[in-house]
């Protein structure tokens, strides 16, 4: 990826009753919380997520949004677990869940789960595609289900990939996704799957109409961490 994120209003920002995340083709100077020094980037984006704030285990997710049309667009509505930062574990074996991902200006959108064995490092990740043509122009929701066995990916109710547990092997390594998960919402620019911008398109705007979580009593485990979202937030 080619941007630097901001909280900015430029690129974060709430009006007429959708979240819009902005890639804007500008240069911008900042250090983010990973980053040991300032860098320079050519582009900038919006991004949002529910760790410390958020996580929950088992149930239904869904995201009603928009995307938009272009070389070097890279919007996703993803998951990691919870596990991310503890001493030994990191990437990719805290489990990554792909609900939504688009690159480019293809019409399929993608669905995907990463794993310490099945990854796309090592070419084995497992991914699912989805042909749809107006996603630029009319809103969609995209969402899966998520049970102790299994996943399942749909785009308006229309369910185009699964996998489960019996498929992948019940270890650690195979399968990451029993326990909490937290969401993220961002638009990234370039890179291995946005490819090289098309500068006449910026600035690009995701739109976002709504998340909604759905708890299954049997089995969810939902929590919010240090009060920084309220009960009355949380669709279920």
């Amino acid at each position: 990826e080619i941007q630097f994120y901001t909280p900015r209003e430029e690129n974060i920002e709430v009006s007429n009753g959708t979240l819009k995340l902005i890639a804007r083709k500008e240069t911008y100077t900042g250090q983010g919380p990973w980053m040991s020094s300032p860098v320079t980037r050519n582009y900038t984006s919006g991004k949002i997520e529910s760790q410390g704030k958020l996580t929950f285990q088992y149930g239904k997710i869904e995201v009603r949004m928009k995307i938009p049309r272009g070389k070097g667009t890279w919007p996703a509505f993803w998951m990691l677990g919870e596990n991310l930062f503890d001493a030994g574990v990191g990437w990719p074996k805290c489990g990554e869940i792909d609900i939504m991902e688009h690159g480019q200006d293809f019409n399929n959108l993608g669905a995907a789960i990463h794993t310490e064995k099945y990854n796309h490092t090592i070419g084995t990740q497992l991914t699912g595609t989805y042909l749809i043509d107006d996603y630029d122009t009319y809103f969609h929701t995209y969402g899966f289900e998520w049970s102790e066995n299994k996943l399942r990916f749909y785009v308006d109710g229309d369910y185009y990939f699964a996998v489960t547990k019996e498929q992948l092997g019940n270890s650690e390594a195979e399968w990451p996704f029993d326990q909490p998960f937290w969401l993220i919402l961002n638009q990234a620019v370039g890179g291995a799957w946005g490819g090289t911008p098309d500068d006449s398109l910026y600035p690009h705007t995701t739109e976002i109409d709504w998340v909604r979580v759905y708890k299954d009593s049997a089995l969810s485990v939902l929590s919010v961490l240090d009060n920084q979202i309220s009960t009355s937030d949380i669709k279920i």
